[in-house]
C-alpha cells in the first residue's frame, strides 16, 4: 500500500496537462483541463490528507490552518511546482492544488509592446478572473526582462514561478515565511536597492498606496487585480480608499501608470484554451482621462490607440473569433 505523499504525486504526474486537481476526503478526486472539470473515482482519506499536510507544511503553517481553516503554499515534485490550497468543509480536510507550468509560452507579436514596457519605471498591472493566466503572463515578461542585468524582488503569497537568471540579481520572498505584510514589505524593498518589484496580488489600499510611491520614485512595478476590464481594474484602485482621498490618488494612478492588460482565457471550438487580453496604454490621453475621473471614455481611446498596440476585450475576442475560422 503506497503512502499518502506517494498517492498525492501518483495522482497529480497522471495528469500532467491539467491545470488543477481537488481532492476531497474520502471522495473521488476531480481535475481541471482546457477548461472543464473531470471526475475520477480514485480518492484518498482523512487520514491521507491529514499526512500530506504533516510532510507538506511547516508548524506556523500547520497553526495557521487550524486557526483560520485555511492555508495557501507551494511544493515542488521533482521539477514540478504546483500551488496548493488546504481548507476545511465540514471539518473534513479539501486540497486545491494548481498546477504551475515552469515552461512559458510566449506573447503574440503583437504584444510586443509590453516588453518594451519592462525597460521602463512606473506600475504595471495585469488583472483577470482567478485561473486567467495572469502569473503566467507576469512570469513571461519578467524572464525576458531577466536576460539583462537587474535586481528583481517579488513579494507573493504563495511563491509561483521560479526565476533564475546569470545576469541578474533575484529575490523572492514568500507571504508568511519571509515576511507578514505586503505594504511594510514594499516599503522595506526600497531600501533594497531593486530594479524592478514585483507584488503577487494588491488587496488593499496600504499596498496600494506602497506600490504607488514605489512606481514614483523610480522602479518598475508589477502586480495584479481581480477585474475582468482595464476601466474596472482603476475602479477597484480608487474603490481602496475613501471617497476624500480619491481625487489624490487618480492623480498619483495616472501619473505613474505604464499599462494595464486585463485578460481571459476561454475555451474555443477546437478545445484549446485561447488567451484575450484588453491592452490599455498611459498615453497622455489615458492619463488625463484617469485623472479626470472620465473613465467612460477610455474603450475609445484604447480602440483608437491601436497603432501603438492598444486593443479592447471586443477586439482581442474578434480575433480570436476569426482566426478560428480562418484555420476551419
Amino acid at each position: 500500500m503506497p503512502d499518502a505523499i506517494t498517492k498525492l504525486k501518483a495522482l497529480l504526474l497522471m495528469h500532467p496537462d491539467a491545470s488543477d486537481l481537488h481532492l476531497k476526503s474520502n471522495m473521488p478526486y476531480f481535475w481541471r483541463q482546457e477548461g472543464k472539470l473531470y471526475p475520477a473515482e480514485n480518492l484518498l482519506s482523512h487520514c491521507e490528507l491529514e499526512k500530506i499536510c504533516q510532510v507538506l507544511l511547516n508548524d506556523a503553517q500547520k497553526n495557521m490552518l487550524l486557526l483560520n481553516g485555511h492555508i495557501d503554499t507551494a511544493f515542488q515534485i521533482n521539477a514540478l511546482r504546483f500551488r496548493l490550497n488546504i481548507y476545511k468543509c465540514q471539518n473534513y480536510l479539501s486540497f486545491s492544488i494548481r498546477y504551475i507550468k515552469q515552461e512559458l509560452y510566449p506573447l503574440e507579436k503583437e504584444d510586443s509592446c509590453l516588453f518594451d514596457l519592462m525597460q521602463k519605471t512606473g506600475l504595471f498591472l495585469i488583472t483577470g478572473p482567478c485561473g486567467s493566466g495572469k502569473s503566467s503572463t507576469l512570469a513571461t515578461l519578467i524572464n525576458a526582462r531577466l536576460k539583462a542585468p537587474c535586481h528583481l524582488i517579488t513579494l507573493e503569497d504563495p511563491i509561483e514561478y521560479l526565476f533564475s537568471s546569470p545576469h541578474s540579481l533575484i529575490h523572492q520572498r514568500e507571504y508568511g515565511l519571509d515576511f507578514h505584510d505586503f505594504s511594510t514589505a514594499l516599503k522595506g524593498a526600497l531600501r533594497q536597492d531593486p530594479d524592478i518589484i514585483m507584488v503577487g496580488e494588491i488587496r488593499d489600499a496600504a499596498t496600494m498606496q506602497a506600490a504607488l510611491t514605489a512606481a514614483q520614485t523610480g522602479h518598475l512595478v508589477l502586480s495584479t487585480l481581480h477585474t475582468s476590464s482595464c476601466t474596472e481594474a482603476i475602479s477597484r484602485v480608487e474603490g481602496f480608499f475613501e471617497s476624500r482621498q480619491r481625487d489624490l490618488i487618480r492623480l498619483d494612478f495616472s501619473q505613474c501608470l505604464l499599462a494595464i492588460v486585463a485578460q481571459r482565457l476561454l475555451c474555443g471550438a477546437d478545445n484549446k484554451l485561447h488567451c484575450a487580453r484588453e491592452i490599455m496604454l498611459a498615453t497622455p490621453a489615458v492619463r488625463n482621462l484617469i485623472a479626470s475621473g472620465n473613465l467612460q471614455q477610455l474603450t475609445s481611446q484604447i480602440q483608437m490607440g491601436a497603432q501603438n498596440g492598444m486593443r479592447t476585450m471586443k477586439q482581442a475576442l474578434e480575433k480570436i473569433f476569426f482566426q478560428e475560422n480562418a484555420l476551419r
